[in-house]
């Protein structure tokens, strides 16, 4: 026992790994865009008239994201493998913006305040679920990501404006409400276009008609990430650290 010395006082936590804010976000949100990017520069280039068929039989000149990532390879693995990176922290973020929303004190109805945070951190998680079963299911129906999406949008601006009730605004916030709201009237207005494009292609065949359908998509997603990259507002001069606890201050929290 002589080799052996007893710590007369608990350990200090130790970080064991920290990571800036605005890196995390922007490297998190990168990961579906070079997905993205490289799916549809890859099918154009190599699978051009496989990823741009349609039933109709006509000329195209972009192919779908759903054709993109799923009607060849190494778009399909490529696409995989990114947004599984992607999603994985996603959930985590999902759980923070909870917290974040969670500890504001506000004017009004609290409880319903509490609700609704809790309905729009459910529906980001959806939002991701729907994501991955897209991506490793394969299906060629986006509806459940797109309905998924367009409410945690729409919800989050409500949430977000009530959250500062009961406060006076910094003008981060104000910065980050105002992207907020123009992304999402964005997407918003794209889909809806998009969906206009995508039925007159199916009832008329018309050349060209669902290459239009798919360049809004692409606009679809573009501004989808940009709306979730907001999140560097409210997170951006934090940091994520992992550090190790001693059990009872563990046990305290």
């Amino acid at each position: 026992m002589s080799g052996f010395k007893l710590q007369s006082e608990p350990r200090k936590p130790c970080i064991i790994f920290r990571l800036n804010g605005t890196l995390m976000s922007m490297g998190i949100l990168s990961l579906p865009l070079i997905a993205f990017l490289l799916s549809v520069i890859i099918s154009m280039i190599k699978d051009f008239e496989q990823s741009t068929a349609t039933h109709c039989r006509v000329w195209n000149l972009f192919p779908s994201i759903s054709a993109a990532i799923s009607c060849c390879t190494p778009q399909r693995y490529i696409w995989r493998l990114l947004i599984a990176l992607h999603t994985a922290p996603r959930f985590m973020i999902a759980c923070m913006y909870y917290n974040h929303y969670m500890a504001f004190s506000v004017s009004g109805n609290g409880v319903l305040y509490q609700m609704m945070v809790a309905v729009n951190s459910l529906l980001h998680v959806l939002e991701n679920i729907c994501l991955l079963t897209l991506s490793f299911v394969m299906s060629h129906e986006n509806y459940g990501f797109m309905l998924f999406s367009l409410l945690y949008m729409f919800l989050t601006l409500v949430v977000f404006r009530w959250s500062r009730s009961g406060g006076p605004w910094t003008p981060k916030d104000l910065t980050s409400y105002r992207k907020k709201v123009s992304l999402a009237v964005f997407n918003m207005s794209v889909v809806i276009i998009s969906v206009y494009f995508f039925f007159r292609h199916n009832w008329y065949c018309e050349p060209g008609m669902y290459s239009i359908y798919s360049f809004l998509e692409y606009l679809v997603v573009i501004s989808n990430v940009a709306f979730h990259g907001t999140a560097v507002y409210e997170y951006g001069q934090g940091e994520l650290v992992f550090c190790e606890v001693p059990l009872h201050k563990l046990k305290a929290v």
